[in-house]
């Protein structure tokens, strides 16, 4: 995962340009409500969690998972400058998830997945 911490310093300033309207796209395609819960694999640095916070509301959750410390990093920050307390980030990728790793061991209502079968 040591490609993708380095391409977390520069990631969203060179990849989210080129990808802004289908990220919006994928987002609203899941009909989101407030009150859902989300699982956001692999999260990256966050940049569709305004996206999807947006629609799960305070009620929701969102737990994001990503196996590069680097991207992990910047989404911490994005959430701790957002205020987000309904979000959790795991340090997991898709193969070691498991009910028991997610929040409160409740299922998910929604999958998002961008740009993670590339």
């Amino acid at each position: 995962m040591g490609h993708y911490d380095v391409f977390s310093t520069f990631y969203d300033l060179s990849i989210e340009p080129h990808y802004r309207s289908q990220r919006e796209a994928a987002v609203e395609a899941l009909d989101l409500r407030p009150g859902l819960r989300v699982l956001d694999v692999p999260c990256g640095t966050g940049l569709s969690f305004p996206h999807l916070m947006a629609g799960i509301g305070a009620t929701g959750a969102l737990l994001a998972a990503d196996l590069s410390s680097g991207m992990l990093g910047k989404a911490r920050k994005r959430v701790a400058k957002a205020g987000w307390e309904n979000v959790q980030l795991l340090a997991q990728g898709v193969d070691d998830l498991s009910l028991e790793s997610l929040q409160n061991g409740e299922p998910v209502d929604r999958l998002h997945v961008f740009l993670g079968m590339s």
